[in-house]
């Protein structure tokens, strides 16, 4: 998970944050696909970081 954030652009410390924000929230396959780090924007990432 961390090499492919990476390879998506995303910063893995606060990938991982996001996915274990959202991940107890997941219940079908959809929601689970959407946490992928290929699926997640790095926009949504810098929402749930507190300034």
């Amino acid at each position: 998970m961390i090499e492919t954030a990476k390879s998506n652009g995303l910063e893995p410390y606060w990938y991982l944050k996001y996915l274990f924000q959202h991940l107890p929230e997941a219940m079908t396959n959809d929601d689970f696909q959407a946490l992928l780090p290929y699926n997640v924007k790095k926009e949504k990432i810098s929402e749930s970081v507190p300034c």
